[in-house]
């Protein structure tokens, strides 16, 4: 591990706000900031609206430890300058079993110049290090969805809402693959509790709602949606584009609870379309029955036919993949490589995935090179190895581990809008 250098010192300042604690960063300069909402932490992610940074680092989450940052539950790489939308995937159980999202989590970031190095982690010095920015919120369901809380040399800022109204979602067929019926939809960003509805197109607008999810105010990440793919007749009634919008509803959360004609008929807060894809395979797919060859599904001929993947064209340059599921016959790794001539290249990203099927998996992964460089081919591949270590707290893949013949493996394709 490369050695990592102290950065500056932390002086905590607390202060209530809603539901939850802020706490404000050591006076590094106004260019060191984060923003993050309370949020329930219990599935495993945190999402972290925005970190700006004034040199290249790790952003840290912490458990609490008597009103202060404790041990590290997660961490992700940031880069100089603004990061959005960064999801931190955390530990939610101990060793013993033991649950290890407090009620009040802590966001930190600290400086570290090779955080952008491939597969780099953050070691005890950079973890035992001071902070250039600390911020508090709340992990817990029952806390208020609403605040962000951000900390900028030293000015603490609070707001009582979420700032905005945001869908984003990737091109997808809901009637392909594993999970035939549903949309996968990244994150929505909701100012209210509400409903996402998934329409049909009509002519070039949202038209018919064949599908929908609850959402709860604040931000919701990896959103299911079932959806209606034939009408009575069993006629296939997706449209080449569909649209994911959002209406408010205070007893959306109700339990058992469905969006009313009068609800589905409001005005969307929020609209974004996605292209979905022809119902069977084009001519040349390799596999009958395989996502289009902007996506894949690939099944392991050389190990046990448990191991599958399948993914689906989507545009990776926001630092995230979703591959739709993994069936692994034992515990390993999800890799992203880069292109080389048409097979998988250096790893830019990797994901622990447990024996059965992993659905949804999310894989943060390097959008440039140390030099700045695009890192993101216009395909992509998704490969599958095996390491039993693979699920131990803050593992990662090593170099025998990424050379490992793949279980299984797919392509696909990253130039979608």
């Amino acid at each position: 591990m490369n050695t990592k250098r102290v950065v500056l010192g932390l002086t905590l300042v607390l202060a209530l706000a809603s539901f939850w604690v802020v706490g404000a960063a050591s006076a590094a300069g106004p260019a060191n900031a984060i923003a993050v909402q309370a949020q329930d932490a219990s599935n495993g992610q945190v999402y972290i609206s925005s970190v700006t940074a004034a040199q290249t680092g790790w952003l840290l989450v912490r458990r609490d430890s008597t009103n202060g940052p404790g041990s590290v539950i997660g961490f992700a790489p940031v880069h100089q300058g603004v990061n959005t939308g960064i999801t931190v995937d955390i530990r939610t159980t101990d060793s013993k079993g033991n649950d290890d999202v407090t009620p009040t989590l802590w966001a930190t970031l600290v400086a570290d110049p090779n955080a952008l190095d491939p597969l780099d982690t953050p070691d005890s010095t950079i973890t035992q290090g001071g902070a250039v920015v600390t911020v508090a919120f709340a992990s817990s369901k029952a806390a208020a969805m609403t605040g962000v809380a951000s900390a900028t040399g030293g000015t603490i800022r609070a707001s009582s809402a979420a700032k905005a109204n945001k869908i984003t979602v990737s091109a997808q067929d809901p009637r392909l693959g594993h999970d035939n019926g549903l949309i996968f939809v990244q994150s929505v960003t909701a100012t209210q509790d509400g409903w996402l509805l998934i329409r049909k197109d009509s002519n070039g607008a949202p038209g018919n709602v064949i599908g929908f999810a609850p959402i709860h105010q604040g931000v919701n990440t990896d959103v299911s949606v079932d959806v209606q793919t034939t009408n009575s007749q069993d006629n296939d009634i997706i449209t080449p584009m569909l649209w994911a919008t959002l209406v408010a509803d205070s007893n959306a959360l109700t339990p058992f609870a469905t969006p009313s004609s009068d609800v589905q008929n409001e005005g969307s807060s929020v609209a974004v379309a996605f292209s979905t894809y022809p119902a069977t395979a084009p001519a040349g797919a390799q596999v009958a029955g395989q996502l289009p060859t902007t996506g894949g599904i690939s099944s392991s001929s050389t190990a046990s036919q448990a191991n599958k993947v399948a993914v689906r064209a989507q545009n990776a340059q926001n630092g995230l993949v979703f591959v739709d599921s993994v069936t692994a016959a034992q515990p390993g790794w999800v890799l992203i490589n880069k292109d080389n001539n048409g097979a998988p290249g250096n790893v830019i990203g990797f994901a622990p995935v447990h024996q059965g099927v992993n659905t949804n998996v999310g894989v943060a992964i390097q959008t440039t090179d140390f030099k700045g460089n695009n890192d993101i081919t216009s395909q992509l591949w998704v490969t599958l190895v095996p390491d039993p270590n693979a699920l131990n707290s803050f593992a990662t893949p090593s170099a025998d581990v990424q050379s490992e013949a793949s279980m299984a493996t797919a392509a696909f394709n990253t130039n979608v809008p």
